[in-house]
């Protein structure tokens, strides 16, 4: 496991069109289009995995899988995650037809036994994604589920491969009490954690960088879109010695 925190981008897709990351610079404004030309971007900036989102179906208001497919099979020199609406053997049978590296199942939807007994199967195909408010587990509505610690524990006896912990409450960073969650779920845990969510600015990933080795990776999306800080910056961040308020690569 390596001990450098990897920044993910996100791209989320809803009706067959997604965000396109804004190119460096003033002036930065966000355009969409297709998730060709997104994964495209992303990759020029430096991004080795990117994060497929189906927003349509994680809403339960559709599916982008075709269009997340043909983006998959045309090919790119990165590793795809596809997470949205995987809850089941036919989503995930869906997902995986798109040959990703992995996918996301939501554990708030997700039949507990069936999705127990895909992790021997699958092994590290599979992550168990947590979207989480407080210590509550919630659905896609927002409404709690379970502790988030009582369903860890539940995944870690039955050997879950790996844990997106998605932030839901809304307060735009991990902050205090929150990445306080998140760092006892990666205390708890023997395998990888990703997080996603709760970032806002780079002295946020800093701050998540010192989670590492545990805390594996961190998937981005609104403040890259809105131009907060630069993918390359977000590297920069995540290396364990960033100074968050010095705007340049730290020096020897």
């Amino acid at each position: 496991m390596s001990r450098t925190l990897m920044p993910i981008p996100a791209i989320t897709v809803t009706g067959g069109q997604c965000p396109l990351p804004p190119a460096p610079g003033p002036g930065m404004t966000v355009e969409h289009g297709s998730v060709h030309d997104a994964i495209e971007a992303w990759r020029k900036q430096g991004a080795h995995v990117v994060m497929l989102i189906d927003g349509d179906a994680h809403a339960g208001e559709g599916s982008n899988a075709a269009v997340i497919k043909d983006a998959i099979h045309h090919g790119h020199s990165v590793k795809f995650v596809v997470a949205g609406g995987i809850h089941d053997q036919t989503s995930l049978d869906e997902a995986l037809a798109m040959n990703p590296s992995r996918v996301v199942i939501d554990v708030a939807t997700s039949d507990r036994q069936w999705l127990y007994g895909i992790f021997p199967q699958f092994g590290q195909h599979v992550i168990a994604g947590l979207h989480v408010h407080g210590t509550d587990v919630t659905d896609p509505s927002g409404n709690p589920v379970g502790n988030l610690y009582d369903i860890v524990l539940d995944l870690e006896d039955n050997n879950c491969p790996r844990y997106l912990v998605v932030e839901a409450t809304r307060r735009g960073h991990w902050h205090h009490n929150d990445k306080n969650v998140l760092a006892g779920v990666c205390e708890s845990v023997r395998h990888p954690v990703w997080a996603q969510g709760g970032i806002d600015r780079l002295s946020d990933l800093h701050s998540l960088e010192t989670l590492a080795p545990r805390l594996e990776a961190a998937v981005i999306d609104e403040p890259l879109y809105s131009g907060r800080f630069t993918f390359d910056e977000a590297i920069t961040a995540t290396q364990p010695r960033f100074d968050p308020y010095e705007w340049a690569p730290p020096q020897p």
